[in-house]
């Protein structure tokens, strides 16, 4: 009987899909998308992953198959993310000697491996130069008083808020130059094309000090963090790479930043590797420090014959919050199109409360939910600062409370979530500082739709919860997100 090549490759994936070494992973039985990952050999694979599918998961069966199944060496794999806490969470789940590393610890293994003498700089290095740059002689006190349009006197200025502003936009600003492998020379033709004075004072402003700060760098043979990636990636393109990786796989890949991208690319250039990348657009948050999520979108474009497989099933949210938070997110026309399957429901998972104190709400909403027996609570904000609105407590009639801002929720859950000062302001959810057209200069991820960060912020924020999400919502200025949801949502009135 005739059996054509393709009828044959579809009787091999499903009999691998089958194995019973799927059925005990960490003590977990695969379901048959995270199965498709494992056995994929493709040469260049992105892994799209939703909020509370098991990508972690996915990753240590793709790494014991590759050895247990494959035969590959541990020293032939390495694997990479971005904070010292998911790479120390991927090595304890391994339990092997696979290198687990962060794209620093990468860069510096590199730069140590071609003996090349260097200091690392301090983390506040940039801000003190920054704060010299204003205080010394060397700014002109002209370009500062155009700079605030002439609104205060130039001592008033050196002493107020708003510089201090200033002085945090120019840091930012710098770092994300950095991250986007953007140099003095780009930054020149930027400010040749500005349209708005005070645009152009702010590139002057941050063009001499990113040129006092480099040299400042070289004197002292110190390079920063954003440098030890740029300097790798030199080495890696002139030396080659001196270890021959046969699988690189990236955790958390929507938080890939040009740098950490062109380092990789040249890895690849160098070695004959396999490249796995894991991660889930929806949850790209750090582009104001670097990140660019049209990497991820846009993978194809980079890498030409790659393959997409989607972890479609998600295990933390319910059906209703699932449906509710992708027709939000997907407000961000640029977002990939996924279908994201839920595995139970729960009735109202999203309940908006109303306050006039925010102090006196939040103390209700914890004697209720106590009343309903929940235990663990997590109090999410969009600042640090809206944290000092409350009565902050860490235990409360026996239930456990952690605080954290939205951006260091990620990648945690919890049964019961609560969002602080859901409001339409300044600092609010949306934020509005970031909102600002100087950023918009360099920004190569060519979204266009208002809070497109914002939003999948507040994606991040709604996906926490394994049961139930309140958002806390003053009734003068409640946020214009919440008007997308609102007839998705229940309300609670707390007396």
């Amino acid at each position: 009987m005739y059996i054509n090549s393709g009828d044959s490759m579809f009787s091999k994936e499903k009999s691998l899909l089958k194995d019973s070494f799927f059925d005990d992973i960490d003590g977990k039985k695969l379901d048959k998308y995270q199965r498709k990952v494992v056995i994929d050999n493709s040469d260049r694979l992105l892994v799209v992953a939703g909020a509370g599918s098991g990508k972690t998961l996915t990753i240590v069966a793709k790494v014991k198959y590759l050895i247990e199944k494959l035969g590959y060496q541990e020293q032939e794999i390495l694997c990479l993310s971005f904070t010292n806490e998911t790479v120390n969470n991927l090595k304890d789940k391994l339990k092997n000697s696979v290198e687990v590393l962060t794209f620093h610890k990468l860069a510096l293994k590199i730069i140590n491996s071609n003996h090349i003498n260097y200091f690392i700089a301090s983390d506040t290095m940039l801000q003190y130069i920054i704060n010299e740059y204003f205080n010394g002689n060397i700014v002109k006190r002209r370009f500062l008083l155009e700079y605030f349009d002439k609104q205060l006197m130039y001592d008033e200025i050196i002493n107020s808020s708003k510089l201090e502003y200033l002085k945090n936009n120019i840091l930012s600003f710098i770092k994300k130059i950095k991250c986007s492998d953007f140099n003095i020379k780009d930054i020149k033709r930027i400010v040749k094309k500005c349209i708005y004075e005070k645009e152009k004072i702010f590139l002057i402003f941050t063009l001499e000090i990113l040129k006092i700060y480099q040299e400042e760098l070289l004197s002292e043979l110190k390079i920063d963090f954003d440098d030890m990636i740029i300097y790798a990636k030199d080495l890696v393109r002139s030396k080659g790479l001196k270890w021959k990786y046969r699988y690189i796989i990236i955790d958390e890949y929507q938080d890939i930043s040009q740098i950490r991208f062109n380092l990789i690319n040249e890895i690849l250039k160098s070695i004959p590797a396999k490249l796995v990348c894991v991660g889930d657009d929806y949850q790209s948050i750090y582009g104001f420090s670097g990140s660019n999520i049209s990497l991820f979108i846009n993978f194809f474009k980079y890498f030409s014959k790659a393959k997409r497989i989607d972890i479609k099933n998600t295990y933390r949210n319910s059906y209703q919050l699932i449906k509710t938070s992708v027709k939000f997110i997907m407000k961000n026309d640029l977002q990939l199109k996924k279908h994201i399957k839920a595995t139970f429901f729960y009735k109202n998972p999203i309940v908006l409360v109303y306050y006039d104190s925010l102090k006196e709400s939040f103390d209700n909403l914890l004697n209720y939910l106590y009343l309903e027996e929940e235990k663990n609570i997590l109090v999410l904000a969009r600042y640090n600062n809206d944290f000092k609105l409350i009565n902050k407590k860490e235990e409360h009639q026996g239930m456990n409370i952690k605080y954290l801002t939205v951006h260091m929720s990620k990648g945690l859950e919890s049964d019961v979530v609560i969002l602080l000062k859901v409001s339409d302001e300044y600092l609010g959810f949306p934020s509005k500082i970031k909102n600002n057209n100087i950023f918009s200069l360099i920004d190569n991820s060519d979204e266009d739709i208002p809070y497109a960060e914002e939003r999948r912020l507040f994606y991040v924020a709604l996906t926490r919860c394994k049961k139930r999400i309140y958002l806390l919502v003053p009734k003068k200025n409640p946020s214009i997100f919440i008007d997308e949801i609102y007839n998705r949502s229940a309300e609670l009135l707390l007396k």
